[in-house]
């Protein structure tokens, strides 16, 4: 594919031989973003409609993979700006997205905070109405890009709605806004990820995405499974690098005295044999999690959950062979094999966290609500069997039309206040409205923040914008205050 071939030759012209002062330096990839953003790779999930590439999440993830192969750092700003850019697409305005498409606009999440930590779905920060707009006050614990990115996808509590969390869309430049200094960490060093403070930030009230109070649906729908998904690719190109490294270093380096390559040695020989397959399962994983998607099989959401754990403690365990069976070798800098080892390390403590999604899965394949939140109660996951009695892929293809899309009878969430029901619910009752019509809440109120599955046409007949994020239709823009795109089929550090 044509993004394919422009995202190799920017990897070995610019990504690649950039990484290694990216990583000693702390600077910003800003020369591999600009490229990324030249050849059309920052808008790969922005629709048509806005000149964007229309495509999906298993080629979003192919892009972050290859990336990381080569940089982390430069691999974890895409993934969070391609975590980002589904919220603009369902809810942000034209020009914005049009500026992504462009390669002219970089935006990343801003959701962890100081007190609520990892919890990204208890923001602790405020929104309030004064005169001239809306401000903003909050201590934002993680920024990716910070400083860097053009704006932030802003989580705050709501101005008056129900429900825990608001978005917005904030400018980077946005007066109030302030960092203590650059990033200076262990892996990841080029990626600006810093605390933000917010003090008395305005901003207008049309910059609110969605509704007030529905922050947490589409946190849950358009964040959370891209984010999860393409950290599982993050962590899957950094495999890739340390076990191609290690091979190269094995085959290449000899004991004179044996007369041997250190690959002929069984011990060392049984160490990169492990290493190709943690490698090899991560990436079957991550396969059969976006086939799962695609297809809206029933254990799509437990796939979803679990994709993530398993890749983030799998990078862990192959980076540190990598580093035991490399030796000496592996701890020089020039090698960056100890690059990767550190790079790795950060997955397993972004939000969601291994423990945090362990402790999902087990919640979902026992029965109980993902979240004990007094107001919220993610009901309804998958069976304990992951399959069976729910239903993730009653879609209906059909030719796109000029009224609207046709629609899918799986709904992703019910906005009705106290409960957020999750596809494998087993709910039948939910809505299905007719060509044309807006999409409805589980009450069977119109709503624009009611996500919902929509078929896109003959040509990807699975689910919304996990395989598409072709252009939707004029008459289904009108209905609401903002967009609503196709979402995708679901269910910290986010931010």
């Amino acid at each position: 594919m044509q993004y394919s071939d422009a995202l190799a030759a920017i990897i070995d012209d610019v990504v690649a031989p950039n990484a290694a002062d990216v990583d000693r330096n702390a600077t910003f990839p800003r020369q591999s973003l600009d490229a990324l953003g030249r050849a059309g790779i920052l808008g790969l999930l922005t629709g048509a409609d806005a000149g964007g590439a229309g495509l999906g999440l298993r080629q979003a993830a192919e892009v972050v993979e290859h990336l990381a192969r080569a940089c982390g750092s430069t691999a974890m700003v895409v993934l969070m700006h391609f975590a980002a850019v589904p919220v603009l697409e369902a809810h942000g305005p034209k020009d914005v997205r049009e500026a992504v498409a462009a390669g002219r606009h970089l935006t990343t999440l801003a959701f962890s905070e100081a007190g609520s930590r990892s919890h990204f779905w208890a923001p602790l920060s405020s929104a309030a109405r004064v005169d001239g707009g809306v401000r903003l006050d909050a201590r934002k614990s993680w920024v990716t890009s910070a400083g860097e990115a053009a704006s932030y996808v802003w989580s705050s509590r709501p101005l008056a709605g129900e429900g825990p969390m608001t978005l917005w869309l904030v400018p980077s430049s946005a007066s109030g806004l302030s960092q203590p200094g650059p990033f200076d960490g262990l892996g990841l060093r080029g990626n600006a990820s810093t605390p933000v403070t917010g003090e008395a930030v305005m901003v207008s009230e049309d910059a609110m995405l969605a509704g007030d109070g529905d922050g947490l649906d589409i946190a849950l729908s358009l964040v959370l499974p891209p984010f999860l998904v393409l950290t599982s690719a993050f962590s899957l190109g950094l495999m890739e690098a340390v076990t191609a490294d290690i091979g190269t270093h094995l085959g290449a380096t000899r004991l004179e005295h044996l007369d041997q390559a250190l690959v002929q040695q069984p011990i060392i020989r049984s160490g990169f044999a492990s290493m190709r397959l943690q490698t090899d399962r991560t990436r079957a994983f991550l396969d059969d999690t976006l086939a799962a998607l695609e297809t809206g099989r029933a254990d799509a959401t437990l796939r979803v959950l679990e994709v993530k754990a398993a890749a983030a403690e799998a990078a862990v365990e192959v980076t540190d062979l990598a580093m035991k069976i490399g030796g000496g070798a592996a701890f020089r800098k020039e090698v960056g094999i100890e690059r990767r080892f550190r790079d790795a390390r950060a997955a397993r403590v972004m939000a969601p966290t291994t423990d945090a999604l362990l402790d999902f899965v087990g919640r979902a394949i026992s029965g109980l609500p993902l979240l004990d939140t007094p107001r919220w109660s993610l009901s309804g996951m998958a069976s304990a069997s992951g399959s069976g009695t729910t239903d993730w892929s009653s879609t209906t293809s059909s030719t796109r039309t000029t009224s609207a899309r046709s629609k899918s009878s799986w709904p992703v969430v019910s906005t009705q206040r106290g409960t957020l029901h999750w596809p494998g619910s087993g709910r039948s009752d939910w809505p299905r409205p007719a060509a044309g019509e807006s999409p409805r809440s589980s009450c069977g109120t119109p709503t624009a923040t009611s996500p919902r599955l929509w078929s896109c046409g003959p040509t990807h007949p699975s689910p919304g914008w996990l395989t598409s994020m072709a252009p939707r239709s004029e008459s289904v823009r009108s209905t609401h205050r903002r967009p609503h795109c196709c979402p995708s089929p679901t269910y910290g550090r986010l931010g």
